[in-house]
């Protein structure tokens, strides 16, 4: 349990997931990327943009925390290919 204002918050460990749940969730996640390498909304809608930094990091995350294998390369190839010549990051 964690204090904050006053009020208990429950913070639930990944870890304490079950197998099942962090295998779903990661083929939910994997799901998510599109062509570009980045993750982003699902495909039944019609944006511009398809992945954000953001959206990608999240994604990237939850991979990570529950152990699903994904390609680092094509994520890597995606953030670097929205890096300016300024030195940020965006479209």
């Amino acid at each position: 349990m964690a204090e904050q204002d006053g009020r208990s918050l429950r913070i639930i460990e990944l870890g304490k997931l079950s197998a099942d749940f962090r295998r779903s969730a990661g083929r939910r996640v994997l799901s998510l990327q599109n062509g570009q390498g980045g993750f982003g909304i699902s495909s039944n809608f019609y944006v511009d943009v398809r992945s954000e930094l953001l959206g990608t990091f999240r994604a990237v995350t939850i991979l990570r925390l529950t152990g699903a294998a994904f390609d680092a390369d094509r994520v890597r190839r995606f953030v670097f290919g929205l890096r300016n010549p300024d030195g940020g990051y965006g479209r």
